[in-house]
């Protein structure tokens, strides 16, 4: 038996899939729930190659062929792990298992019919391209939830899962043209083949990688925090809180960060404020975001670039600017320079130079 490229890519492929789902079974850091998903969605995609490497080369296999089936499974699966990322207490439930449900119908049609290939590739590609808007969907709710109830967007954002729902798109694009319209050219068929299998190899790694780096501090959002959402989003139509009252008690929040500068705590949440303070955390965001026209994200960090000005002028050229954003409350230096220069329309070390003039 002589294996070509594209073979042993599939068998890279599927070596790599079970040595990192083996990884996060049996990782303690992170969420459980969260590195089962991804290590189910490691296991169906190494099924999915070594069932289309025994059918390459025609080996004997006693079970039909259900690769057509396996496409159902990527999009929920996905999904899924994004839910159980973006919320604190999501548990697995039947009600999840219903997602399965494409999956399951074809794989029992397999048994008792040949399913044209163009109807189960246009299925897996509108169901795939469905699970993609459900994911971007949650994703920016969860962006949204965590702007007003959380100081650290940049560092727990989702921003770099984002980006590999971008690369899905890509690999989905290379998938679709792979099998319409080079179907009939050998050549082109391997290559584009070939060309998705290392892109697959490369987003394994990278998504594994990317998603053993979530903070371990910052489980997800909660219940609380989504009702919060929902209540801005709603202007506050059941707020018994008058404009007077809200007016007092913008005044106070002031005073409280002017004298007490939580900011300088970079995991400050609403929570945390609002207990400081002894407030509701409902109050203080409708406050925020009536008062101040801001979601609490971009409040804190107006007086975490504030103190960073006034220290940069004061600077005596032996603090670094790193120094500075760590004692102002950010925890990254990209996050740090985003908020500056949305606030001055400069870097730190432009804003510098011009103190220097």
């Amino acid at each position: 038996m002589q294996l070509s490229i594209i073979n042993i890519l599939q068998l890279l492929l599927v070596f790599q899939s079970l040595v990192f789902m083996t990884f996060l079974l049996s990782q303690r850091r992170g969420k459980y729930i969260s590195n089962s998903l991804l290590a189910i969605f490691l296991f169906v995609l190494a099924v999915h190659m070594i069932s289309n490497f025994i059918f390459d080369l025609n080996l004997s296999w006693p079970i039909p062929d259900l690769t057509n089936s396996y496409g159902f499974l990527y999009g929920p699966l996905i999904f899924l792990y994004i839910k159980s990322l973006v919320y604190k207490d999501f548990q697995l439930s039947l009600r999840n298992a219903l997602h399965l449900l494409p999956w399951l119908i074809t794989l029992s049609a397999t048994y008792f019919t040949i399913i044209p290939i163009q109807l189960s590739g246009i299925s897996i590609l509108i169901s795939f391209s469905t699970y993609l808007v459900l994911s971007f969907r949650l994703i920016k709710h969860f962006h949204l939830i965590i702007k007003n109830t959380q100081s650290r967007f940049d560092s727990i954002a989702l921003l770099w899962m984002q980006r590999f729902l971008y690369g899905l798109i890509f690999i989905t694009l290379v998938d679709t043209i792979h099998n319409l319209i080079v179907v009939n050219n050998l050549v082109m068929e391997n290559l584009f083949y070939g060309f998705l299998i290392t892109s697959l190899l490369f987003f394994v790694t990278s998504l594994v990688f990317h998603g053993l780096r979530q903070p371990e501090l910052f489980q997800g959002v909660s219940v609380e925090d989504e009702a919060l959402v929902n209540d801005a989003a709603s202007s506050y139509t059941s707020s018994k809180l008058a404009q007077k009252e809200i007016d007092s008690l913008a005044e106070l929040i002031q005073s409280y960060f002017n004298s007490n500068q939580p900011y300088r705590d970079s995991d400050l949440n609403i929570q945390k404020l609002a207990t400081s303070m002894n407030m509701n955390n409902r109050t203080i965001s409708e406050v925020i975001n009536r008062y101040f026209n801001q979601n609490f994200s971009d409040f804190v960090n107006s007086y975490r670039i504030q103190e960073a000005i006034s220290l940069l002028k004061n600077n005596d050229d032996k603090t670094t600017v790193l120094e500075i954003l760590y004692a102002v409350g950010f925890n990254s230096k990209s996050s740090f320079y985003t908020a500056f220069k949305i606030k001055t329309g400069m870097t730190p070390s432009e804003f510098k130079k011009t103190l220097q003039q």
